[in-house]
């Protein structure tokens, strides 16, 4: 017997792991119709542990305590042996889908550990083959694959394996056909490939794990859990609750109208549809209400919301548990919501013993309801290693709420666009788009795929009567009379405070907030300390548990009705609930406009009918440098004024209409079209994103004319799919993270830098990530020796004495001041 792991006494033969794992995988595949082909990869994939150095391998590594040596190959022997049972004699499309098959179980098997592997990469190799020719040219492994070959005949079923092929063929020429009818050309149908290729990985990782994990800790693997009993339960929950909602108001009837129109077409069949409705129109319960009973229609296994910010996870979640509760602690509500992002992890951890338990159920996503970010939503499919990818077949056969979806980088439209593509037409999978200012995702550029939604995709029913009765703010174009000097803004926004009680403020740049909070203190600071009206800044050079503190300050101070002055970049646009009498809003995109509209009059404190008034502005110490998505939207938006103020009807008289948003969106896209495929610099060359997960034709001309490969019929796909995640980020994150000495960080450094263990290291840098700042280079060059590097711990830790404590990071020391703030 064979062994494939060892705990303590415990043993577990290379047969029983390869069969839990086929058994798993086989029920992850099932889903989108890969169970053969998913069930032959469980097999295969660790059918290099037949031999007899890798017993003497397991045997001595689990003798030892900490991180193991690195073992014998054991991830090649299965897609070689794939490769190697395609027939020769077949011809034209069978051809090609026998070697597709195989090549997707040998790419997934190769890759267990450590992440996809290039099929082709940027120095003229290929990784993929290379492993393949280790039969060919190391004669050492040769001898070593004839050992597993002989074991093979009597531990497993050599003939079953291979009708398990011969079903993985049929199953992959099913779901290759679906995707040629929705491909638009080449490059859309090889980048889906890539998805499926994803998907099945996906698979693999998550059962073997799985099985590890539960054989490691003495438990069991549980078979994933039919949520329809879950669903109706939620429903009647649901149901009861918004009953109790009053429709007393004008706009409590309108919420319960776009309500009801949802639950009308949680009817509707899978696809891609938009829930596009007024900030204030209740979405979040709205889109619950379709997700319950769509689950229920089509017997979804779980429903997910992906959130830009963690701030609106946190407030998502929250709303949506108390809606769901009976009590306040509802054991059930807490057993099936996951909450996953940093902050939620922290918490986790803390509340359990085990941190390798809080890692599985997050890497898992096996619960019915998941709430996360888009950043992890992104990285679950384009991110290197194991650990992202893991839940990406947990996206299959299930509900995916996007909240604020216009959030989305512009870079990451095609790969994003493909991936829901693949999704909703291979995986049963129903999208949801959930925005007041919906972008046209479906209606980009020629050369990006479009994203297919449905013919009727409208959810709300949302009329333009209704959308004028949400309406709660009035845009008003100041760029040309507001001076835009730090002089004249400042005294136009000191007497808009002086007779309204409050503003915010929001500029595109940190540095431009600084140079006007300068010059307001300067002019009204003696003044406003005497009339006692208070100034705030917000800003990423705060930690985020400071921006938290701050933020609910505010909060209080607006509720109190004292008179204050924000100062903020564009992190307070979404997500965070504060209502001021007028807002000023420094020119970008018209999304981002609209978003900071919400922070006006939100609950429409001004009254029946009167608007608050957003004020947009120019500053001319403004500089946009390398915010290039912002200056293109600024550009798209000053082309939109133009228009707007020959001919206010032209958008309805409103510049936040559906028709002004459209036209914004149509020429913000085009100025974006040449970014959309994610453009990235590495190994000194510019490449695309979308093109490397595609049919990548330029890497693969490269390498096969570095190996001499005339004719090359062994690989069908052709990704560098290591190389793309190497340079992916779902957000633009040019800098350094850096922990911040302040508050309750600095007793965290203090405990950091004395730990010993490797779990409360662990436990204690996952506990400073809402302590940490992202600095730009920059910065970073300016700070120097304030910021001191521990090789021990991977992290870099600020001097205290460069954190300020109204502007958050400073590149000088700050002096012992206390500010009003």
């Amino acid at each position: 017997m064979k062994l494939a792991h060892i705990k303590g006494d415990e043993e577990q033969s290379v047969y029983t792991h390869l069969k839990n794992v086929a058994e798993y995988c086989g029920i992850y595949g099932e889903k989108i119709g890969l169970k053969s082909c998913a069930e032959l990869t469980g097999w295969l994939h660790d059918i290099g542990k037949l031999t007899s150095e890798f017993e003497v391998y397991i045997r001595k590594a689990s003798k030892l305590e900490g991180k193991h040596p690195k073992g014998p190959d054991h991830s090649t022997a299965g897609a070689v042996w794939i490769m190697s049972i395609v027939s020769e004699e077949l011809t034209g499309k069978e051809a090609l889908i026998a070697r597709l098959t195989a090549q997707l179980i040998a790419i997934s098997i190769m890759s267990h550990h450590g992440g996809l592997i290039d099929i082709f990469d940027s120095k003229g190799e290929s990784p993929y083959l290379r492993r393949l020719d280790k039969l060919d040219n190391d004669e050492e492994w040769k001898a070593t694959y004839q050992q597993v070959l002989k074991e093979m005949e009597t531990t497993l079923d050599i003939a079953y394996l291979k009708q398990l092929y011969i079903q993985a063929i049929d199953e992959i020429s099913a779901i290759f056909s679906q995707l040629h009818k929705k491909s638009r050309d080449a490059k859309e149908l090889r980048y889906a490939t890539g998805i499926l290729c994803k998907y099945l990985y996906s698979c693999l990782i998550d059962a073997d794990r799985y099985d590890t994990s539960t054989f490691m800790d003495g438990g069991q693997m549980i078979p994933p859990t039919n949520n329809e009993a879950l669903w109706e339960t939620l429903i009647v929950r649901f149901e009861n609750k918004i009953r109790e909602f009053a429709a007393d108001t004008e706009i409590n009837k309108l919420r319960h109208r776009i309500s009801e129109a949802c639950y009308t077409n949680a009817v509707n069949k899978e696809g891609v549809y938009t829930l596009n409705c007024p900030t204030g129109s209740g979405k979040t319960m709205a889109s619950l209400r379709f997700a319950l009973h769509h689950a229920k229609k089509h017997h979804k296994d779980r429903i997910f919301y992906i959130i830009p910010f963690i701030t609106i996870t946190e407030q998502n979640a929250a709303e949506i548990r108390k809606i769901l509760s009976l009590t306040e602690d509802d054991e059930l509500i807490k057993s099936s919501i996951l909450e996953l992002h940093s902050a939620k992890e922290e918490e986790m951890e803390n509340n359990q013993e085990d941190v390798q338990a809080a890692e599985l159920l997050a890497e898992r996503m096996a619960h019915p309801m998941i709430f996360t970010t888009m950043v992890r939503f992104l990285n679950t499919f384009f991110e290197s290693g194991t650990r992202n990818i893991r839940g990406a077949h947990q996206f299959s056969n299930s509900i995916i709420i996007f909240d604020e979806i216009q959030t989305i980088s512009p870079k990451c439209i095609a790969l994003f666009n493909g991936l829901i593509n693949f999704l909703t037409n291979v995986c049963h999978t129903t999208v949801v788009l959930s925005t007041a200012t919906q972008p046209l995702l479906n209606r980009i550029p020629e050369t990006i795929p479009n994203l297919l939604i449905q013919e009727k995709a409208e959810l709300s029913g949302c009329t333009s009567d209704m959308y004028e009765l949400f309406k709660r703010t009035e845009i008003v174009d100041k760029t040309e009379t507001s001076g835009n000097t730090k002089e004249n803004l400042s005294q136009m926004i000191w007497e808009n405070v002086k007779t309204k009680g409050n503003a915010l403020v929001v500029l595109n740049t940190k540095s431009s907030v600084v140079t006007l909070y300068d010059e307001m203190k300067r002019q009204y600071g003696e003044q406003a300390e005497e009339e006692k009206i208070i100034f705030y800044v917000l800003s990423t050079n705060l930690y985020a548990n400071h921006r938290k503190k701050r933020i609910e300050e505010i909060r209080c101070k607006l509720a109190n009705k004292e008179r204050i002055i924000v100062l903020s970049t564009q992190l307070i646009e979404a997500g965070v609930d504060l209502s001021f009498r007028t807002v000023f809003r420094s020119l970008a995109g018209l999304d981002s406009i609209i978003q900071c509209a919400g922070r006006c009059n939100r609950h429409g404190e001004n009254g029946l009918g009167v608007y608050g008034e957003v004020y947009l502005i120019n500053p001319n110490f403004e500089s946009l440098g390398s915010l290039k998505d912002i200056k293109k939207g600024r550009e798209s938006v000053e082309s939109l004024l133009e228009i707007y103020n020959r001919n206010k009807k032209s958008f309805e008289g409103d510049l936040s209409s559906v028709k002004a948003i459209e036209a914004y969106f149509t020429s913000y896209y085009k100025k974006q079209e040449e970014n959309m495929t994610y453009k990235f610099k590495g190994c000194n060359r510019v490449f695309e994103m979308y093109n490397l997960l595609s049919d990548n034709v330029a890497i693969k001309k490269e390498a096969e004319q570095n190996l001499n490969i005339e004719k090359n019929t062994r690989t069908i796909i052709n990704q560098s799919f290591k190389t793309a995640a190497k340079y992916f980020e779902a957000i633009d994150t040019k800098g350094k993270s850096v922990i911040i000495q302040h508050g309750g960080g600095k007793q965290l450094v203090s405990e950091l830098l004395s730990a010993n263990k490797y779990v409360d290291k662990y436990k204690l840098l996952n506990k400073l990530q809402p302590y940490t700042v992202n600095i730009s280079e920059g910065v970073f060059k300016k700070l120097g020796n304030a910021i001191r590097y521990y090789e021990a711990f991977g992290v870099y830790i600020l001097n205290e004495d460069y954190y300020d404590e109204v502007f958050g990071v400073s590149t000088t020391p700050v002096a012992m001041t206390f500010y009003n703030f």
